[in-house]
């Protein structure tokens, strides 16, 4: 008998906690899909889809010019019959505006929803991660603050950054708040340029960024699907390449003498020289041939060499590469090819801390 009673408060103590469970259950759905984080991100999601569709019917409002940005508000998406209200989406209290941004990346748009929820949720940008997440520095390894923006300076510095399947390294956060990062492997080997060169009599190659080997290549990987889709284009932004020569015993570093010229309108580059200077944190380098640049600089620590974009002053065929030191080797040489381009100031930041096994991610959007 007692038996009996107790195989039946066992049953009902049973049913009680399936009863609770479930309801629990039922309320964390409720909470997910009505607000919190997740349900905000959905809304971005939206944004974005009904911005899309809009674009679509007016076409002939979208930026023209290359680099030009527009925007259209929540309000407007809502009139126009592509987005649905959000009040029923929001948490009692709760309101948000916003707005979705079209940019012309050298005509391919990306398309970027930012939402206002005040304390409840906020989109976060990834310029604006990368500098609120590193501790900005004077005398040690990470970010610094310039005259013309950011920059990573040191060894071990958190400026991963995963882009098109691939890690990149952060090397600047331009004045203008677009993201300067480098291929942190190389694609290929290649001659900087093989063609004839008067001065050496043979195809020693021309150090003349402008009719390069090198330059014809970049455009080759831009336009390559294998390497960039549509989306990822779409995030690049058209830069003025500075393609001045250099001296080996120059100290200015500032890159007034690499930009002395410029090759412009390109996607894709490759790092100059004063930029590999910048990064370390030896007192004693203060130009080219300065050995110690090796010396806390995370660009010297690269598995293989890569070229730079910048050519030798004293003749007409040397060109700077990185083989852990900088280094100048004739242009029909040998060494990596390791893409530099400037990402739009735009991106919204989705995960990661910048650490090679968390590098940064950009949220993306499907239609």
């Amino acid at each position: 008998m007692l038996k009996n009673i107790d195989r039946k408060y066992l049953l009902f103590g049973g049913i009680i906690i399936g009863v609770v469970v479930i309801f629990v259950i039922i309320l964390l759905v409720i909470s997910a899909t009505k607000g919190g984080k997740v349900g905000y991100k959905d809304i971005e999601t939206r944004m974005y889809r009904a911005a899309v569709q809009y674009y679509e019917k007016h076409e002939k409002d979208l930026p023209k010019n290359d680099g030009a940005t527009i925007s259209i508000s929540i309000d407007k998406l809502v009139k126009s019959g592509n987005l649905t209200s959000l009040e029923e989406s929001l948490d009692e209290g709760v309101s948000c505006k916003g707005e979705v941004t079209v940019t012309n990346n050298n005509q391919n748009y990306i398309y970027l929803p930012y939402l206002d929820c005040g304390k409840a949720y906020k989109t976060e940008k990834l310029v604006n991660k990368i500098v609120d997440s590193d501790v900005l520095n004077e005398v040690e390894e990470g970010l610094y603050e310039v005259e013309d923006g950011y920059v990573y300076k040191g060894e071990n510095v958190n400026n991963y950054l995963e882009f098109a399947g691939k890690n990149w390294r952060i090397i600047k956060i331009n004045e203008d708040g677009t993201i300067r990062v480098i291929l942190a492997e190389r694609l290929e080997q290649m001659a900087w340029d093989d063609r004839y060169n008067v001065d050496k009599k043979f195809n020693a190659g021309i150090n003349n960024y402008d009719v390069s080997r090198i330059k014809e290549k970049l455009q080759e990987i831009y336009e390559d699907s294998e390497m960039f889709n549509d989306t990822e284009r779409s995030m690049i932004v058209t830069q003025n390449l500075c393609v001045s020569h250099r001296s080996e015993n120059s100290e200015i570093n500032d890159g007034s003498i690499e930009c002395a010229s410029t090759f412009d309108g390109q996607q894709l580059g490759l790092l100059q020289l004063n930029e590999y200077l910048i990064p370390s944190l030896d007192d004693n380098c203060t130009k080219p041939s300065d050995r110690s640049c090796i010396n806390y600089n995370y660009l010297a620590t690269f598995d293989r060499s890569y070229w730079t974009i910048t050519g030798d002053s004293e003749t007409s065929y040397m060109v700077y590469h990185i083989d852990g030191y900088a280094e100048l080797r004739r242009a029909n040489s040998v060494s990596g090819v390791n893409p530099v381009i400037n990402l739009t100031k735009n991106l919204i930041y989705d995960s990661g801390k910048g650490t090679i096994d968390e590098p940064y991610k950009i949220k993306k959007y499907t239609k």
